[in-house]
C-alpha cells in the first residue's frame, strides 16, 4: 500500500492518502503479539514514519494528525512514548495549518492601518476584505495557532533523534510570535549534524532573527553559511543581499542579487519544502523497508 500511494504522490497525490489510510487500518488488524518482536516492531515504526512523510507532502495537516492519532487510540494502555518522528510531525502539522492561515496580503493583518497612518494614506472601512474586528481576530488566532505549535516543539525537543529539528522549529516559531532572543536561543542550542537540509533551515532563520535583532554582520554571515550549503538558494541570497544593503555594501550586494538572477529559479532551495517535514526522508526509508522484507 506505501508502495502504491508513493506511486499515486508523483501523479494523482489526492488518492495518496486514501491508500495510507488502508494500509494504516491493515496494520491496525494485527494482533498485538504479531508487531510484538524488536524486528516486527521496528519496521511497523518504519513504515508509519514514512506513510507520515508522504502525508506531509502530499496530504492536508489535519490527515498527520488523524494518522498519528489513531495510532496512539489503537495503542490505547500498552503506549510507550510515542515515536519521536511522529511527535515532530504533530507539531509540524500545526506549523503548516498556522502558515496556511497567516494573515496575507489577501487577509491582511491588524498591522496594515497603522502602516497606512504612517504613510499617510487614509484607509476606509468599506473596502473589499474583512472589517478590522475580522483582521484582529485573524492574527490572534495565527498567534493562538503559533503557540500550539511551539508546545508541540517543546514535545519534540525531549527525544535525542528530534531535538536539533525541533529546536530550529521552535526558533522560527518564536521568531513568528515576536520573541526574538528566546528564538535565538532556541537556535543556537540546535546542532544539525549531516542533515544539509536542517543546517540550511537552522542558519537561515537565524539570519532572520539576527536581523531583527539590529545584528546585521552576524545575520549576514548565517545568511553565508546557508548559501555554502546550497549555491543559488533564493531565500538565504535575498537575505544576504539585504543584509549587505544595511551594512552600507551595496556593491557586493548588488553582486549577490545579479547572480540570484543567473541562477533563476533552478537552483534548490530548502526553504520550499520546509513544510513538508520528513518527506526529505522517504527515499532513504523506502529503501530500509524493502531492505527489512528480505
Amino acid at each position: 500500500m506505501l508502495e502504491i500511494a508513493r506511486a499515486a504522490a508523483l501523479i494523482a497525490p489526492r488518492y495518496s492518502a486514501g491508500l495510507i489510510g488502508a494500509g494504516r487500518r491493515y496494520f491496525g488488524t494485527a494482533p498485538a503479539g504479531d508487531l510484538a518482536s524488536g524486528e516486527a516492531a521496528a519496521f511497523a515504526q518504519l513504515w508509519h514514519r514514512t506513510a507520515v512523510a508522504l502525508l506531509q507532502a502530499y496530504g492536508d495537516p489535519w490527515r498527520v494528525e488523524e494518522h498519528v492519532g489513531d495510532l496512539v487510540v489503537r495503542a490505547g494502555a500498552r503506549a510507550g512514548p510515542l515515536d519521536a518522528r511522529l511527535v515532530l510531525a504533530r507539531g509540524v502539522a500545526r506549523e503548516r495549518a498556522c502558515w496556511d492561515g497567516r494573515p496575507s496580503l489577501d487577509q491582511p493583518s491588524s498591522h496594515v492601518g497603522a502602516l497606512a497612518k504612517a504613510a499617510g494614506v487614509t484607509v476606509p472601512d468599506d473596502l473589499d476584505g474583512p472589517a478590522k474586528s475580522g483582521r484582529e481576530a485573524r492574527v490572534n488566532a495565527h498567534l493562538t495557532c503559533l503557540r500550539d505549535a511551539l508546545t508541540q516543539f517543546e514535545a519534540a525537543s525531549g527525544f535525542d533523534e528530534t531535538r536539533a529539528e525541533a529546536r530550529t522549529r521552535g526558533g522560527w516559531t518564536l521568531f513568528q510570535i515576536g520573541r526574538l532572543p528566546e528564538a535565538l536561543e532556541w537556535l543556537d542550542a540546535a546542532e544539525a549534524g549531516d542533515d544539509r537540509d536542517l543546517a540550511y533551515w537552522l542558519d537561515l532563520f537565524k539570519g532572520r532573527v539576527l536581523d531583527g535583532l539590529g545584528r546585521f554582520q552576524l545575520a549576514a554571515t548565517a545568511y553565508q553559511r546557508a548559501l555554502a550549503l546550497y549555491p543559488g538558494a533564493q531565500s538565504a541570497g535575498v537575505g544576504l543581499a539585504l543584509e549587505l544593503v544595511r551594512l552600507d555594501r551595496d556593491v557586493e550586494a548588488d553582486e549577490v542579487a545579479r547572480t540570484l538572477r543567473t541562477a533563476g529559479a533552478t537552483a534548490p532551495d530548502p526553504w520550499f519544502t520546509y513544510l513538508n517535514g520528513d518527506h526529505r526522508f522517504v527515499d532513504r526509508w523506502v529503501a530500509q523497508l524493502r531492505t527489512g522484507l528480505r
